[in-house]
């Protein structure tokens, strides 16, 4: 598997306060997995500590056929399982699946030659959602666009132009499962899953997508996405969504800043703005009982929670905290702040780069 084959890293996720049984899906999972038309590939199932017959199921595949093997943790989340996999997969390229989705039969095949036709770092691609009950379709119908993109975005590309064209045309979509990826890409960039968050793709593709010098787009519809009642997308919001979105916000931020990703078209700040904006309607509309479970939160800045969650820009710690000013990286700072401020229409971003702005000329004493 080491220079011609895929390495599929699947997780059996159990899901943090919901009642979670998989084990009516793995089947038709691992089926559509070990059926397909190309089988240079390892499948490598991590199973998260599961309370039904999942792992007795995965067990049971994997006496079967020599290409699957099976690993447990205790109850660490999917992040972990994902970077655990990492850490054991042999293949040239990784392709994450859950265990209550599927793949089309000839998937591997494609997307294997087009990253090696490509010499591609990532390959997006789309999917389809189909829905477990009346009732969810009904309430959720609206989310089938999240997995299939309208325009065509052919063509090989440095992964921040693409990220520019799927964010101002509405059509970035954070679903790991829409990615092929080159296992050394990730490993060269030190790209894994942030721990103790439940919607790890957030941050994991944004890294990704601009960290990646060279992405290609295949606009069929190799995933298939099972939309059902007791699973995180469809749950109802809480603290803990909050709390995943500020880790979110500060890392992306962070990232670029070390990365020193220069944003010319002000579509990442736009972007990273828009979560903020998000984050607040979700905070907007908890319970008083859930709003006071974010001033709880353990190993989080309250006062650079604060800037998230309600627009107080006036703690000048928390813009030296969240930017990570220091003596190497205060001119690249400047120089985003600035772009920023010319290009962004976000009023919450571009009153946060005038802090950072602000707090540079304040503390340094030099023109900014």
């Amino acid at each position: 598997f080491q220079k011609h084959g895929v390495g599929l890293l699947f997780t059996h996720r159990y899901a943090r306060s919901l009642v979670y049984n998989c084990e009516k899906y793995i089947s038709e999972c691992l089926d559509s997995v070990i059926n397909q038309s190309f089988d240079r590939f390892e499948v490598i199932c991590i199973d998260d500590e599961s309370t039904d017959r999942s792992l007795d199921i995965l067990t049971r595949y994997a006496e079967m056929d020599n290409r699957i093997s099976v690993t447990t943790q205790n109850h660490s989340g999917v992040s972990d399982a994902r970077n655990r996999g990492l850490i054991l997969a042999n293949g040239k390229y990784v392709y994450f699946l859950d265990s209550d989705d599927y793949i089309r039969p000839h998937a591997f095949e494609c997307l294997f030659k087009e990253a090696e036709n490509k010499e591609a770092d990532v390959i997006y691609f789309n999917g389809s959602p189909f829905f477990n009950s009346k009732k969810i379709k009904n309430i959720w119908f609206r989310s089938r666009h999240r997995y299939c993109r309208n325009r065509d975005y052919s063509g090989i590309y440095n992964g921040s132009f693409l990220f520019s064209q799927l964010v101002n045309n509405r059509e970035y979509y954070v679903n790991v499962p829409l990615q092929f990826i080159r296992r050394d890409f990730l490993i060269e960039n030190d790209i894994s899953f942030y721990s103790g968050i439940i919607h790890e793709d957030n941050l994991f593709s944004f890294c990704t997508i601009l960290s990646a010098n060279k992405v290609w787009y295949d606009s069929k519809e190799f995933y298939v996405r099972r939309v059902r009642d007791d699973s995180i997308m469809t749950k109802d919001k809480t603290s803990e969504d909050i709390y995943d979105n500020f880790v979110c916000i500060k890392m992306m931020i962070q990232f670029i800043i070390c990365k020193e990703i220069l944003d010319i078209s002000g579509t990442v700040y736009k972007y990273i703005g828009n979560f903020i904006y998000y984050t607040r309607i979700i905070y907007s509309n908890l319970s008083d009982a859930e709003k006071k479970k974010c001033k709880d939160f353990h190993n989080v800045d309250q006062n650079m929670l604060d800037i998230i969650i309600s627009g107080n820009l006036e703690m000048e710690k928390c813009v030296e905290d969240l930017f990570e000013i220091s003596s190497d990286n205060i001119d690249f700072v400047k120089k985003t702040c600035q772009i920023v401020e010319d290009t962004s229409n976000n009023n919450v971003i571009v009153r946060l780069c005038e802090k950072v702005r602000t707090w540079i000329r304040m503390r340094i004493r030099i023109p900014v």
